[in-house]
């Protein structure tokens, strides 16, 4: 049974037969739609279009547009550089009609408040509201109709968006795509569509013919900000287009426009401040938004004298800098893909990669990356040049970074220009490639449209301050994750972004937070972690009065905050107090004292590592996604989460759970503009993925409750059945297992076609920070941990060597305790054993994002797990 999208509200719930569907958008409303009548003004009740919509109908000498339309959430004054991409520009109305002639085009300036895509009405984008007001489009003597021409039907309207030096030039140019053509069956639309077409003017949720049949023509040259008709929602191709999936009204129909004009956009709007903030020689370096748009261009201009042809990648190897911005977006403008590999891969990996993408450029950090790519090189047919943008490249045929500059400088605009004009939203332009938990990395394909509505989307959700937000890069920027955080939401809100130094996870990142502060911080869990742990290491060592206000302080936060659980947003007795003698120090210390959103992602974190942050009033929060769904597909906030949960869906995405079981588990499938357009040169891949529909598969398992909020309990390829037949998830067992056992690492559940469920521990050991490697040392809230169960113990091999009869003692009872909270005895643990080395990076058992690569641990440790089942 095909999905029903009948959302009653804002945040509707739906439950069928087949599917729980949830969504954050409002329903929509096809029984009050805008309709054009002959005396050029817009009707907001039904309309059946009476004669001047109707085949053979005299078509009346004059027409107006005039549209409802909301205004930009965070008002006029403040809108960010999306929300002004068509304000204060001139737009040409090309009005197309079903007897193939076209009028000539009317131009006309359009004001702030009128941030809205021309359109017939045939498939509207907004219905109407009384809570918003009516705004011409353009004046009516600008849409009047040339009375000399034929009797015919208006099909459809495209809007051209013309820049005022433009304006001349205007009747030279090809008309654009209507947003109406590239309309798709999309998840909020498709399956409410009849086959039978309906009139153009008349609303209706069926499809009319020109949308299954776009017009298309041979060479489009009115981007970057065209749509380009395509009949799919999906590709593998590198030059393929798909359908944008615009939603009727609300935040999925906000209109599309490319990654150039959205920092060309931010440049016209904060010329001066600051983008980029890098410290370099102990001096914080800044780079103004005017500054980066033409550093940019200068690259870009560059990599085309290289020799980058379109649609081929640009590999970027190396940590988060302003030369990996600008590299990536240059390589975007060009007409190319921005690739960002990961600094912990094998060279084997890179050339994965590179081959992948038939990268014809690296952009690589320093020697130790460049080594990859020359131990490759003779391997990777595409490749035309390496340029290395810090330290001197002492390689022959390695540009440096300055020197790539100077050749930009040196180029004319022309061919940029004309690589631009020639780009469209619905195509490819970065590659996010998979960590490669599962099999070999894949690369992602996002498109313009993906990056800009998904940055405007989460900036508009979260309430972003245009122009005053704060962000700190330190996370793999090969990473959606941090793409997205440092790169696009900066960009779309105006922010400042300033990089971490290279060995910000090795310790020097709470330094970096006290000099940066942040005003938005999103870490991993590992991060959170770390951090959790020093301070429990400092809280261990205060005694006394100290003590007691302490542990007074976080009972009152944490109250504090799972009040707002509850959507009860009083302070506990006392709070004033607390978060003046208490809360205050502690976030001025980490750096975070004038933070407003904390988040934690890319893969679980505990529930107690939350509680403890929310006791010290830092309400951190989830955020889920994937690179498929370029990033943040729910979020959890402040005033709107549950411990445990991964939040709500982010308005203008759509949640699906897929054949639930009787408790509401059942695969998580997402909709809407953030879905990637397939894999690269991966069909089979890409339709796995991605069904007829535009429903995105994420092969993780989750259940959506009464409220809204999702909530994952484990993947499909995780999925454990046992000899007898159960269905187990592993994660929610292995994370009771290490809530009951805090000196445990990592817990990996062993049971698949096995009779009974057993389990791999590793005890959290001190790393090497040079190299990422486990060390035989006990970290020092293991060590605590020992002695609190009567042990001396400091490495691993002094557990093991007994073994140490107190902590295997102190083991079992916490197993004991998480056996206790399984619901059947086929989910309780019967054996167990101690890896003697803690998984790594570096050792395979962990990916770039600190996931567990359950294959290889099978594989790398068989005869142990073997040893558990023999009789």
């Amino acid at each position: 049974m095909p999905p029903v999208f009948n959302q009653e509200a804002l945040g509707g719930f739906v439950a069928t037969d087949d599917f729980i569907h949830y969504s954050s958008a409002p329903r929509l409303n096809s029984s009050n739609p805008p309709s054009i009548n002959t005396s050029g003004s817009v009707n907001s009740t039904k309309s059946n279009c009476n004669s001047t919509c109707s085949r053979g109908s005299k078509r009346p000498r004059q027409r107006a547009l005039e549209r409802k339309m909301a205004p930009d959430p965070r008002g006029q004054e403040e809108s960010g550089p999306v929300g002004s991409i068509i304000a204060g520009h001139r737009i040409s109305l090309n009005v197309h009609y079903d007897n193939d002639e076209e009028l000539v085009k009317t131009t006309g300036d359009v004001t702030p408040v009128e941030e809205m895509v021309a359109n017939t009405g045939a498939l509207p984008r907004d219905t109407p509201d009384s809570s918003t007001s009516t705004q011409p489009l353009l004046p009516d003597t600008l849409l009047t109709v040339n009375s000399n021409q034929q009797d015919g039907k208006i099909t459809h309207v495209d809007m051209v968006i013309l820049d005022e030096t433009e304006v001349e030039r205007e009747s030279e140019k090809s008309s654009v795509p209507s947003f109406s053509e590239a309309l798709p069956d999309t998840p909020e639309t498709s399956s409410a569509r009849s086959a039978t077409p309906e009139a153009p003017l008349e609303y209706s949720t069926s499809s009319p013919k020109m949308f299954k049949s776009p017009i298309k023509k041979t060479e489009y040259l009115n981007g970057p900000d065209q749509i380009i008709p395509a009949d799919c929602i999906k590709t593998w191709k590198p030059n393929g287009v798909t359908k944008l999936k615009l939603g009727e009204q609300g935040p999925s129909a906000h209109p599309p426009v490319s990654v150039p004009t959205l920092l060309k956009k931010a440049a016209e709007k904060y010329p001066n401040t600051h983008a980029l903030c890098v410290k370099r020689n102990g001096e914080w370096k800044n780079t103004t938004y005017r500054e980066y748009y033409d550093q940019v261009r200068i690259m870009a201009k560059a990599f085309i004298k290289l020799g980058l042809d379109l649609y081929h990648g640009v590999c970027i190897l190396g940590f988060n800098s302003p030369e990996w911005f600008i590299a990536d977006l240059a390589a975007v403008f060009a007409g190319g893909f921005a690739a960002g590999i990961y600094t912990t891969n094998t060279p084997e990996a890179c050339e994965h990669c590179a081959l992948n993408c038939e990268a014809q450029i690296w952009v690589v950090e320093d020697q130790k990356q460049l080594e990859k790519v020359l131990k490759i090189k003779g391997r990777l047919p595409s490749l035309k040049i390496i340029i290395q943008y810090t330290g001197k490249p002492t390689v022959d045929g390695v540009l440096s970074w300055e020197s790539a500059m100077a050749l930009g400088k040196q180029q004319s605009d022309n061919e940029l220009d004309s690589r631009l004009r020639r780009m469209a939203v619905n195509q490819a332009c970065t590659l996010i490639y998979t960590s490669g938990t599962t099999g070999p990395p894949k690369g992602v394909m996002l498109s313009h449209d993906n990056l800009t509505w998904t940055a405007h989307a989460n900036c508009v959700n979260a309430d972003f301050n245009p122009g005053k937000e704060i962000f700190l890069s330190f996370l793999p920027l090969s990473h959606v994750a941090a793409q997205m955080a440092d790169l696009y939401i900066p960009m779309y809100a105006g922010g400042t972004c300033y990089f971490a130094l290279p060995d910000a996870l090795k310790g020097s990142l709470g330094q970096t937070l006290k000099e940066v502060r942040p005003t938005r911080f999103l870490g991993v869990p590992r991060v959170w972690e770390k951090i959790y742990e020093k301070m429990m290491e400092v809280g261990r060592k205060t005694t006394g009065i100290k003590k007691s206000i302490a542990t007074w302080a976080k009972a009152i936060g944490l109250e504090a905050n799972m009040r707002k659980q509850r959507q009860d947003f009083s302070k506990p007795f006392g709070y004033s107090v607390a978060n003046a003698i208490v809360f205050k120090k502690i976030k001025a210390v980490l750096g975070l004292d004038r933070c407003t959103l904390y988040l934690s992602g890319a893969a679980p974190i505990a529930p107690e590592i939350l509680r403890y942050f929310h006791s010290l009033d830092i309400p951190l929060t989830e955020i889920y996604g994937m690179s498929e769904s370029t990033g943040p597909h729910t979020i959890g906030m402040e005033k709107a989460f549950k411990v445990g949960s991964a939040g709500l869906t982010i308005p203008g995405c759509y949640t699906k759970i897929d054949k639930p079981d009787e408790e509401g588990n059942g695969e998580v499938c997402m909709g809407g503009r953030h879905v990637s357009m397939g894999y690269l040169r991966m069909e089979e891949k890409t339709n796995e993925a991605i069904d007829g529909e535009g429903w995105l598969h994420t092969g993780d398992i989750g259940r959506v409750d009464s409220d809204g909020f999702l909530f994952i309990t484990g993947r499909i390829k995780e999925l454990i059945i046992t000899a007898g037949g159960e269905n187990i998830a592993p994660v929610l067992i292995e994370d009771n297992l290490k809530a009951e056992l805090p000196c445990i690492s990592n817990a990996m559940l062993i049971g698949d076609r096995r009779k009974f469920l057993s389990v791999l521990l590793t005890l959290k050991t001190n790393m090497n920070l040079d190299t990422g490697e486990p060390l035989d040392t006990l970290s020092a809230a293991c060590m605590d941990w020992c002695r609190s169960v009567g042990s001396s113990a400091k490495t691993i091999q002094e557990v093991l060597a007994g073994p140490d009869a107190n902590i295997m003692r102190a083991i079992q009872d916490g197993i004991d305790r998480a056996n206790k909270l399984a619901p059947s005895n086929a989910q309780r643990i019967q054996k167990w054993t101690i890896i003697p080395r803690d998984f790594s990076v570096p050792g395979g058992e962990l990916g770039p994002t600190m996931k567990l690569k359950r294959p290889v641990v099978v594989q790398k440790y068989c005869e142990t797990i073997e040893r558990f089942y023999e009789a």
